[in-house]
């Protein structure tokens, strides 16, 4: 619809796709559209964009992919905060490693 208007999505955009499909359990979309659109187009993903997928991930006890996320916020330079602490307690919980 954007493009058809001759708009280009920005990562605030794709970012409100990602979250979207994280609360909808789409998590391969919402990964599709990270690896697709944000790295494929050279966009730095916010820190909000790695919190949806690290809380959405761990939801879906998808343990391993959680932590890379979490792992990739630290590599972009992003001091963790509170949310991301929080998603990454909950990655743990659910996966029953605590």
């Amino acid at each position: 619809m954007m493009k058809d208007e001759g708009l280009e999505p920005d990562v605030v955009t794709y970012g409100i796709v990602i979250n979207a499909y994280c609360k909808s359990k789409k998590y391969d979309e919402a990964l599709e559209i990270f690896r697709g659109a944000i790295l494929a187009k050279n966009l730095k993903p916010s820190p909000h964009i790695y919190c949806s997928l690290i809380h959405g991930l761990g939801t879906e006890k998808r343990l391993n992919e959680a932590i890379d996320f979490f792992e990739q916020s630290k590599i972009s330079g992003f001091v963790p905060e509170l949310p991301t602490y929080n998603a990454l307690v909950g990655v743990y919980c659910w996966s029953e490693m605590v």
